[in-house]
């Protein structure tokens, strides 16, 4: 993140800083971790775990017809991440198709990533 384009705007901010404090709280295997953070005069580094995958959104306009044991599998798993989030008393304010990744190897494998959140 370049700083230049936080410098003086406290919404945006907050915005990164609260990003940063929760998803380190997060520890979840469907929750994407992220790592590490490092900072220098210019730039915040936020360093994630890699994970190979597709959004969910691309994942259905490939698959427009789920098979039922399949949607469910994919669904719990959204939902106890969600869940995890929520005994934290932390909500995650843009869960959308895109904001979950499938592992492109196992769709069974899901990943939540991209928040923006409210306490």
């Amino acid at each position: 993140i370049n700083k230049k384009y936080i410098k003086g705007n406290a919404k945006l901010l907050t915005f990164v800083n609260n990003e940063i404090l929760f998803t380190k709280l997060l520890n979840h295997r469907n929750i994407l971790k992220l790592l590490e953070t490092y900072e220098t005069p210019l730039y915040v580094f936020i360093i994630m775990e890699k994970f190979k995958g597709e959004f969910l959104s691309t994942y259905m306009k490939k698959h427009v017809k789920l098979e039922e044991s399949k949607a469910i599998k994919i669904f719990a798993r959204i939902i106890s991440a969600m869940a995890f989030i929520h005994s934290l008393n932390v909500c995650h304010l843009n869960i959308n198709l895109d904001s979950i990744l499938l592992d492109e190897n196992d769709e069974n494998i899901i990943k939540i990533f991209d928040f923006r959140y409210g306490q």
